[in-house]
């Protein structure tokens, strides 16, 4: 009897088990309905005109990389750039590729998009082409022209001949219509603002540190004391703030028989780091040097950068000093910008014909209206530069360009750049608004 009882269980557990499978397996699997769906492109082909834009938009990404090379962003120009879309302005006639990155769970897909730029000035078709060819009169029926003859030799025509020319034409002729003539268009004016202007148009000084090759020191040193084998050994600490530079801040070091940067090498040493540096002396060093040359000895800043204090703390060969005293410590001291150094810049369009215009005025703002600047409208003309210059320019914020050089001649990579016109700004400058004027 306990038998039967089992075996019956045992049966209820399978058909219960084997119901639940019959269920399970006719349910969709999770995995299909939590797919992540492929992110897609609007167009991987776009035509633009030169000034003109085109945005192309981004489905199912949860990031999007946009990619140009240099040679593509002399074409073409990326703005609004997002995971959802991005746009694209035409800037010179020619072809570009844009690399598109996009990121949908834990895969990147990559697309290219083909960009072509068109010409700005299409060429139209002679609107009064169609009078031309329209305006010949259609010639009358021969009939017209002569009186068709009675088909009878009776003196009396049956009816009103119907070839007698009509004395007055039903409508004037087309044939010779007076031309309207057309006036020529205006000339215009160019205006760039906003996204035209392109990010270099906001300039933000920030300090830069001491130059490459800035001195740290010149000075004399006691070549009796240099003989063949003999090792200088320059020891110094090289500190930004409360932070030890000396392994990472390199400096050059040479001997010269004058006290000017072109003076006669010795010899030289670059990019030494460490807070200690020898220099070897050989008889090729010495045989340099002659019996009334003055030994001095260089150091520089090997790249710019430094915004720190460098002290000498010895200069010695064989343990001997080398100078009867060390030389000055040397600190940098924040001096803002130098004299011409540019500040914001527009890079103009490509095809831009400065022949259309007179002048061109430039709107700007500083974070120091009484600070005096260097307005500049010029190209290149082969590799050099042509401009024309406007000088101290404070708190109007508007430079006027007369248009003289820059017509002499056809240039590329036309620009509008604002200079520091003296020493020592330390602000901000934004190009506003361009405007040339014909």
């Amino acid at each position: 009897m306990k038998r039967n009882v089992v075996s019956m269980a045992h049966a209820k557990g399978l058909a219960v088990l084997l119901a639940f499978g019959m269920i399970a397996s006719s349910m969709p699997a999770a995995s299909v309905d939590g797919k992540v769906k492929k992110p897609k492109l609007s167009t991987t082909k776009v035509t633009v005109s030169v000034g003109k834009t085109k945005k192309v938009t981004v489905k199912n990404a949860k990031k999007v990389t946009w990619k140009l090379s240099k040679k593509s962003g002399k074409i073409v120009k990326l703005t609004k750039k997002s995971k959802k879309g991005a746009t694209i302005k035409g800037l010179r006639k020619g072809t570009a590729d844009i690399s598109v990155a996009m990121k949908a769970g834990k895969k990147t897909y990559k697309k290219t998009i083909k960009v072509t730029v068109k010409s700005k000035d299409a060429v139209k078709k002679d609107d009064n082409a169609t009078v031309k060819n329209t305006s010949t009169p259609t010639p009358p029926a021969k009939a017209s022209n002569s009186p068709t003859p009675p088909a009878k030799t009776d003196n009396t025509p049956t009816a009103t001949p119907t070839a007698t020319p009509t004395a007055t034409p039903t409508a004037t002729p087309t044939a010779t219509p007076t031309p309207t003539p057309v006036p020529p268009e205006e000339p215009k004016s160019l205006v760039l603002e906003g996204d035209d202007l392109g990010e270099s148009a906001s300039f933000t000084y920030e300090p830069n540190g001491f130059a490459a090759y800035s001195s740290m020191g010149i000075f004399a040193i006691d070549k009796s004391k240099l003989t063949e084998g003999s090792t200088i050994v320059l020891t110094y600490t090289a500190v930004e703030g409360e932070s030890d530079v000396k392994d990472t801040q390199g400096f050059n070091i040479a001997l010269k028989t004058g006290d000017k940067w072109n003076s006669p090498a010795v010899l030289d040493a670059y990019g030494k780091m460490g807070g200690s540096i020898s220099i070897p002396i050989t008889a090729d060093h010495l045989a340099k040097i002659g019996e009334e040359d003055t030994v001095y000895m260089h150091v520089a800043t090997a790249s710019a950068g430094f915004k720190g204090t460098f002290t000498y703390t010895s200069i010695e060969v064989g343990g001997e000093s080398l100078v009867e005293s060390l030389p000055p410590t040397v600190s940098y001291v924040e001096s803002g910008m130098n004299q011409y150094a540019a500040t914001a810049k527009v890079n103009l369009p490509a095809d831009i014909d400065f022949s259309k215009y007179k002048t061109c005025k430039i709107e700007f703002t500083s974070s120091d209206p009484e600070f005096e600047f260097h307005g500049i409208l010029g190209h290149k003309v082969d590799g050099a530069e042509v401009t024309d210059p406007k000088y101290g320019v404070t708190s109007t914020g508007l430079f006027e360009i007369t248009l003289n050089n820059v017509l002499a001649a056809t240039g590329t990579d036309p620009f509008v750049v604002i200079n520091a016109g003296q020493k020592g700004f330390a602000g901000s400058v934004t190009i506003t608004k361009i405007t040339f004027e014909p």
